[in-house]
């Protein structure tokens, strides 16, 4: 669905599924703080960690 919204816009955006272990997760945050990723969409478990 966001893909597709971004294609029919023409935006130069990509969304796609990134699957990450308990152990990564301190690297995503980093990444995210540091501009490396503009969005994330977090599910159970982790949104409970955040």
């Amino acid at each position: 669905m966001h893909q597709w919204v971004f294609d029919s816009l023409k935006l130069d955006a990509e969304y796609e599924k990134i699957k990450v272990s308990k152990n990564e997760l301190p690297q995503i945050i980093k990444k995210m703080k540091n501009g490396g990723l503009d969005g994330v969409n977090i599910t159970i478990p982790y949104k409970e960690t955040m």
